[in-house]
C-alpha cells in the first residue's frame, strides 16, 4: 500500500500548492525559466510537507505554521 495523499509544498514555485507523490523527494522543472527545485518531505509540527532545499529550518516551520493555520480555518 502506498501513501498518496496531498501534501503541501514550502517555498519555491510551488509554494502552498498540494502535490501527491509516493517518494520522498522530487525534483520540480519551471518552464518559462528552468530553474529545478528539489523538494523533500518533512515532518514539521505533525504535518507532512515538501520542503524547497536551500530554506533555513526556522523559516520552513514558520511557513508550516501559516499553512495548518489556513487548513484549520477552513
Amino acid at each position: 500500500m502506498t501513501d498518496t495523499h496531498q501534501i503541501q509544498c514550502i517555498d519555491g514555485p510551488l509554494w502552498g500548492l498540494s502535490t501527491q507523490r509516493t517518494e520522498n523527494t522530487f525534483h520540480y522543472t519551471h518552464r518559462k525559466t528552468g530553474k529545478i527545485t528539489k523538494y523533500t518531505k518533512k515532518i514539521i509540527y505533525e504535518h507532512v510537507f515538501f520542503v524547497a532545499d536551500g530554506i533555513e529550518k526556522s523559516f520552513a516551520e514558520r511557513m508550516a505554521l501559516q499553512l495548518i493555520n489556513q487548513k484549520n480555518l477552513r
